[in-house]
Order: C-alpha cells, then structure tokens, then sequence
C-alpha cells in the first residue's frame, strides 16, 4: 500500500475509533426533542402588526385622451385631458376663459416628449387651442362637470 493510502486510511479511522460506547454510557449526543423545534403558537402573528391606513383612498379617474380630429370632451373636476399630437414640444396651448382648467405645455427632454393636457379645476365650459407654426390650430372644447367622487 502506498504511503499518501495508509495515511488517509488512518486519518479516517482514527476520529472514529473514540466514538464506540460501551452499554453503561450515555449516548455523546442527545436526539433533539419536540421542545427544541418552535411551534405556530410560538412564533408572532401577522395579526399583531396589521398596517392601519394613513390616507383616504378616493375613486381616480383615468385621463381623457383627445386626438386632432376630436372637437369636444366632457370632465369631472380633477380630472385630466391629454391632447395626443405630433412634437408636442412644437405646440402652445390656451384656455379661455381662465380659471376652469389649467393647461400644461408638451414638452421633449432627453428624447423623452409629453403631450399638452389640461387639468379640470371648476364647473364650466373652457376652450383649449394649441397652436403650432404653419399648422392649423386645434380647437378643443371642454366642458367640466361635478367632482370626482371620493
């Protein structure tokens, strides 16, 4: 036998010459017992640590969406229009009269554009007209109704 063989053989052998007990002794290592494992009642409920609100959550409306071929659109106040055009960065948008919506510009940053919207802050009728040089304006009218329910 070579000699790396016989000293593996050993090493392996060797540890667990010790290990043989004779009947009067107790065993080196007790079996676990059923105290030793956790049991549900031990452990903590989801229950005890239930998340409490901190805000009301109302009904959400979902934008309306207006292309150049719509004229007209109906809003609850809250709520939001989205004039979809090309470049919107290109175009200006107006409202008239004042005061029943508030209208935000289209932007583009970063290769990144969003359209001109309007955003319904009264009862009333308003008109909404982008503007864009050498292209024909676009003529909204918006008429803005009750609250969003909450």
């Amino acid at each position: 036998m070579r000699p790396s063989a016989l000293l593996l053989a050993a090493a392996l052998i060797l540890p667990v010459a010790g290990c043989a007990a004779s009947p009067s002794a107790a065993p080196a290592t007790a079996a676990p017992t059923a105290a030793a494992v956790p049991t549900a009642a031990a452990l903590p409920t989801v229950a005890a640590v239930s998340p409490r609100p901190t805000a009301r959550v109302g009904t959400v409306l979902p934008p309306v969406l207006l292309t150049p071929g719509t004229t007209s659109a109906g809003l609850r106040v809250g709520q939001f229009a989205v004039f979809s055009v090309d470049s919107p960065a290109d175009w200006t948008a107006v409202a008239a009269p004042a005061g029943i919506v508030e209208v935000t510009q289209g932007t583009a940053v970063n290769g990144v554009a969003t359209n001109p919207g309007a955003k319904a802050l009264k009862i009333g009728t308003a008109t909404v007209t982008l503007t864009r040089a050498g292209a024909t304006p676009l003529v909204f009218t918006l008429k803005v109704e009750g609250v969003v329910l909450q």
